[in-house]
């Protein structure tokens, strides 16, 4: 079997498989974009989601909309490289020495969480190197129909008790088509938003002080005690 065809048989249909490898393998392309752009980036997890993937990071200021252009110009790059998934095993210890000297210091960590005699490897995409166990698709080149989304918060191991990360989103699609296709839905989506709505139709709106809880206004608060 090819190193990216590992694991082909968890997935129910080879549809499913070839999507999940190709968002896996997006992360990845993201991953090394993010590190041109901001060098000093410390990663963390960079899983296929449905619909896409998302990669969190450490850098030393907070990730705008601009720099997700930049991003998405550096993917392109990579993507037009089309360098191979380059699959090898190592030891825990010579995995430790590897994401030391990378100065990755959350690949250390999770390493360290791994049960003993979990096989332990990485992907090299010529040069950029990550802790994973795949699958992958076989070349960087095949990761072409993507679309960075929106950057939010999150915390390492999904504890608020720990550091807190960007989390940057993506979707990738095989084909441009898809593509479009996926954005005008969720354009479609916003237009439908309750939130959107709300605020047009003067029920409510949203301030700065609690981002995630609307204040009423005379018209929404005379709709809700008539709904309750």
């Amino acid at each position: 079997m090819e190193d990216h065809e590992k694991g082909r048989e968890a997935f129910a249909s080879e549809d499913a498989y070839r999507l999940h490898a190709l968002r896996h393998s997006t992360a990845h392309v993201m991953a090394e974009a993010i590190q041109q752009v901001f060098p000093e980036a410390a990663f963390a997890v960079g899983p296929p989601i449905e619909d896409g993937f998302f990669y969190d990071v450490a850098v030393d200021r907070p990730i705008s909309e601009d720099d997700l252009s930049t991003i998405e110009k550096a993917m392109k790059r990579i993507v037009k490289r089309n360098s191979k998934f380059e699959r090898t095993v190592l030891t825990r210890d010579e995995a430790v020495a590897m994401f030391e000297e990378l100065g990755q210091r959350f690949k250390v960590d999770r390493i360290s969480r791994l049960d003993e005699g979990e096989e332990i490897s990485t992907y090299d995409q010529g040069g950029f190197t990550d802790l994973c166990r795949g699958p992958h698709v076989p070349r960087t080149g095949q990761c072409k129909h993507y679309k960075l989304l929106k950057v939010s918060g999150a915390y390492l191991h999904g504890d608020s008790k720990n550091e807190q990360l960007q989390r940057i989103y993506g979707t990738v699609w095989k084909t441009r088509a898809e593509l479009d296709a996926y954005l005008h839905r969720l354009e479609e989506a916003k237009k439908r938003d309750h939130r959107r709505v709300g605020t047009q139709l003067g029920l409510f709106l949203f301030h700065d002080y609690a981002p995630g809880a609307p204040f009423w206004l005379p018209k929404g608060e005379h709709l809700y005690h008539r709904l309750s």
